[in-house]
């Protein structure tokens, strides 16, 4: 696209003036008859040198002026709730006395394992198990977190998907 002296003239006195890259490139192809664009506009006010547009500073028309809504709350005047912060689960009682060696575990003894290995100093827990669990009610409590709602909806929704996409093949079996 080439750009005339008459162009650039009304670029520059439009671009000063404050008006938009599209309003320009609108009036631009009005009187010249070519087909420029806004980023076409934007490119050369840089490659001359014109300084940015600072929106803000050229009045609206009374046509382009929007009506005003109602003020929006603020924070102070409409507080969120507050955040659920789950309360703090009490540090289990764990007795480790001397823990028991691997080969010494038998079924039904928690296999929580402390020490360094590296040291000679390694061992496992041996408390009574909790039911469906391979540790004590203590390390237990420690190992599993239980999941939030939005992650217990998201594993039933897996499921049901998992459930639905296998029931016709189950079906042929």
């Amino acid at each position: 696209m080439t750009w005339t002296d008459e162009a650039i003239n009304e670029l520059e006195t439009m671009w000063v003036a404050g008006d938009s890259s599209a309003q320009i490139a609108t009036r631009l192809n009005q009187m010249t008859g070519k087909s420029f664009t806004r980023n076409a506009v934007v490119g050369k006010a840089r490659r001359l040198g014109l300084p940015p547009h600072i929106w803000g500073n050229k009045p609206r028309s009374a046509k382009s002026q929007r009506k005003k809504s109602a003020p929006r709350l603020s924070r102070t005047n409409n507080p969120r709730p507050p955040r659920f912060v789950p309360e703090p689960i009490p540090a289990p009682e764990i007795g480790i006395d001397g823990g028991i060696d691997l080969i010494d575990i038998v079924s039904g003894q928690c296999r929580f394992p402390f020490g360094d290995a590296r040291e000679g100093t390694f061992k496992f827990c041996g408390h009574p198990i909790q039911d469906g669990s391979s540790y004590c009610a203590g390390h237990h409590q420690i190992c599993y977190q239980p999941a939030n709602r939005a992650e217990l909806a998201r594993r039933e929704a897996e499921r049901a998907k998992r459930k639905a996409y296998l029931s016709p093949i189950r079906a042929y079996g």
